[in-house]
Formats: structure tokens, C-alpha cells, sequence
């Protein structure tokens, strides 16, 4: 599943997105997570296998290509420390149904 991720300056520009993503968009149906595990929103369940920045950018820079590597290897850090700062524009996840 893909999303424009929630710091993204382009959200606001196009009129079509209506939903935005975080690295904790799905915290609440990945039974591995202390989210899901405390609040126990839904039945539903999936896992969270992997969760990526930028997938779709052809050819970026180096420092964004640092910066989407780093982004890539420690997910929350990135959005906890710098996302605020450096953000980028779209977030992908791979869910297992559960």
C-alpha cells in the first residue's frame, strides 16, 4: 500500500489526497505493536513486514538518497527526529493479513 506521507509539502497542493500515512498508520492492527497490544481498537489484523520512504523517486540526489536510506533502515527514529525537518513524500507498506 502506498500513501503520501504526512509531512509531504506536495499533500497539500494536490486536491485528490484525502489520506495521509505515518509509520504508525497501521500500529493499531499489528498485534507486535504495544499500540495494538494496549488499546485493542479492531478484530482486524495485519502485520507490519516492512515500511519504506520515497520507493518511487527516480534518481535522487545523494544527500536524499542518504537521507531515504536512513529513513528506510530506522522508520519511527526518522519520523520522531527529522521528518519535521527533511521530509519526504511518500511512505509504503508491506502488510500481512493476519
Amino acid at each position: 500500500m502506498v500513501q503520501p506521507y504526512f509531512r509531504s509539502l506536495w499533500n497539500y497542493v494536490d486536491p485528490w489526497v484525502k489520506n495521509f500515512g505515518t509509520v504508525y498508520s497501521f500500529a493499531f492492527y499489528d498485534p507486535n505493536d504495544l499500540i495494538c497490544q494496549r488499546y485493542q481498537y479492531s478484530t482486524a489484523r495485519f502485520e507490519t513486514v516492512e515500511i519504506w520512504f520515497d520507493e518511487y523517486i527516480n534518481k535522487p540526489g545523494i544527500m536524499r538518497a542518504l537521507l531515504i536510506k536512513l529513513a528506510n533502515k530506522y522508520p519511527r527514529k526518522y519520523e520522531m527526529y527529522l521528518s519535521h525537518i527533511f521530509p519526504l513524500n511518500q511512505i509504503t507498506y508491506k502488510l500481512k493479513k493476519i
